[in-house]
């Protein structure tokens, strides 16, 4: 279900500032200057516009992995009831998968106080650590603006 796109196809770089060059990327010619914050699909085929891409995508800011397709696991039937896409198996199902468990809460330990953890409700697992699971996150494509080609 979540494809990532490889970079023979769709290359999405995030970066903070600066400037890529893309020879090292499959062999493209072309360096990159981006503003502040952009997002590049530049191995799209080099005849299409960057105005016919998606207007949107999902980034990961644990994996790094970037994708067009919503990762959402969790929908609702035409009766209301809950059901799951598996991302392990990407079959539905009607018990909540444990890479959909992960939930956020805020700790009272007198040590971490008010820091957050993860906490697993199928595992039993939690961490400090934010699960790339709960890491995506929606970024426009047009935040691209200002990449040179």
């Amino acid at each position: 279900m979540n494809t990532v796109f490889s970079k023979a196809f769709f290359f999405l770089l995030l970066v903070v500032g600066g400037s890529v060059n893309l020879a090292s990327y499959g062999g493209l010619s072309s360096s990159l200057r981006l503003g502040p914050v952009g997002a590049l699909a530049s191995t799209a085929p080099k005849d299409m516009p960057l105005s016919d891409l998606p207007e949107e995508f999902w980034f990961n800011d644990v994996s790094g992995e970037s994708q067009w397709e919503d990762p959402t696991v969790e929908y609702k039937d035409d009766e209301g009831n809950t059901y799951w896409v598996d991302p392990e198996l990407g079959e539905s199902v009607w018990t909540k998968p444990a890479a959909a468990a992960w939930e956020a809460t805020e700790s009272t330990d007198p040590d971490h106080n008010g820091q957050t953890y993860y906490y697993n409700t199928v595992t039993h697992e939690s961490q400090w650590e934010k699960p790339k699971e709960l890491a995506w996150r929606k970024v426009k494509t047009a935040d691209s603006h200002g990449a040179e080609l």
